[in-house]
C-alpha cells in the first residue's frame, strides 16, 4: 500500500441550497459511476490495529483525537483531527494477494481517536491513488 497528499480537484464557486454566500463545492457522487455511498460508521480506535484490509472503498474522518496509519512500503502518517484518508486497499485491490500483507495497512488510535467513515461501492485501483 502507499500514501499520498492528495488535493480535491474540480471545486465549483456557487451557493448550497439554503446558503448565503458562496463557497466552493464538488460532490463525489458524480466523480465516478462507481462511486456511491453504501455505508456510513462512527468509530472509536483506542490501541492498535494490526495488518489488515479496509472493509470497503472509503474515507476516514478524524473527528476527535489522532491515529496512524502504516503502509507495506514503509510510510507513516500521523492523522490528527479534522484530516481525511481515502482508502481502496481491500480484499478486492488487485494488489493484495492470499497470506501476505499487499494491499494492507497497520493502524492505531494515538489515544483515543473518534472517526466517521464513509463506505463507497467502487472496485479499487492500483497506482491510482487519488480518483476524485
Amino acid at each position: 500500500t502507499h500514501l499520498k497528499d492528495c488535493t480535491v480537484r474540480d471545486l465549483e464557486l456557487r451557493k448550497l441550497p439554503g446558503g448565503r454566500s458562496e463557497q466552493y463545492v464538488r460532490s463525489l457522487s458524480g466523480a465516478s459511476p462507481r462511486l456511491n455511498m453504501t455505508n456510513v460508521v462512527v468509530t472509536q480506535q483506542l490501541g492498535e490495529n494490526p495488518w489488515h484490509h479496509c472493509p470497503a472503498t472509503q474515507f476516514v474522518v478524524t473527528l476527535s483525537g489522532a491515529w496512524y496509519v502504516n503502509t507495506t512500503d514503509g510510510d507513516s502518517r500521523i492523522l490528527p483531527a479534522g484530516t481525511w484518508l481515502f482508502q481502496d486497499d481491500s480484499p478486492d485491490n488487485p494488489a493484495a494477494k492470499d497470506g501476505t500483507n499487499r494491499s494492507m495497512h497497520f493502524s492505531g488510535g494515538v489515544g483515543r481517536c473518534d472517526q466517521m467513515v464513509l463506505q463507497w461501492t467502487r472496485q479499487p485501483e492500483v497506482d491510482k491513488p487519488c480518483p476524485f
